[in-house]
């Protein structure tokens, strides 16, 4: 499974609990706010489908937010099978995109770059090849070829968030790490949320 890989490798991702259906969430112990994904192998890009509900802070509104999920998912996706629900720990923080694909020319690369909606909106996304990747210093200059990271490196800080960037460095190293061991294409990390303490895996999607 390829979030324990990234656990393996040192990759930091959310604390979660997987709930079936309402009398499930008795039994969540996660503090609020949290973060509720609909689980269907059906559904690539779950926010496409309203699959996606942010800043629940309470147990009668994560109910509201399985109920308005699984409307919104029958809506768009009339024959998907839900398996469950995922309620995740919500991190507040500036989102990041880390990636691999294979290239025609060189082969498999990686990439890192502004994420959530800022992908598609600002393409600040630089490719490296794994294999070159071995330093803290290496992944200091991914940073420095994005207009996000440069700012970061500037000041450690973007749109008044203080960014930990020793750990972000830390996390592109080791991305770049997992890639070259094992291989791994079509993966998608996005968003990667940073902030002064963090830098976490909220969102996988091998493709």
């Amino acid at each position: 499974m390829v979030e324990e890989l990234l656990r393996k490798y040192g990759i930091d991702l959310p604390q979660y609990e997987i709930v079936h259906n309402i009398h499930d969430l008795n039994k969540v112990r996660l503090k609020y706010p949290v973060v509720v994904k609909v689980i269907s192998n059906d559904i690539l890009h779950k926010s496409d489908v309203g699959g996606v509900i942010t800043n629940i802070y309470t147990r009668e509104a994560l109910e509201e937010a399985i109920h308005q999920i699984q409307q919104e998912v029958y809506t768009h996706k009339p024959y998907a099978l839900i398996e469950g629900f995922r309620v995740e720990e919500q991190i507040k923080g500036i989102e990041f995109f880390l990636g691999s694909k294979v290239d025609n020319a060189f082969g498999l690369v990686g990439a890192f770059g502004a994420g959530g909606i800022y992908v598609e909106l600002y393409k600040d996304v630089v490719f490296f090849i794994p294999d070159e990747i071995k330093t803290k210093g290496d992944a200091r200059n991914i940073l420095k070829r994005t207009k996000i990271g440069k700012e970061i490196l500037e000041k450690k800080r973007i749109r008044g968030v203080e960014i930990n960037v020793e750990v972000l460095i830390n996390t592109i190293l080791s991305f770049s790490k997992l890639l070259k061991d094992k291989h791994i294409t079509d993966l998608e990390i996005n968003p990667l949320i940073c902030n002064k303490n963090r830098c976490v895996a909220c969102d996988i999607r091998k493709i």
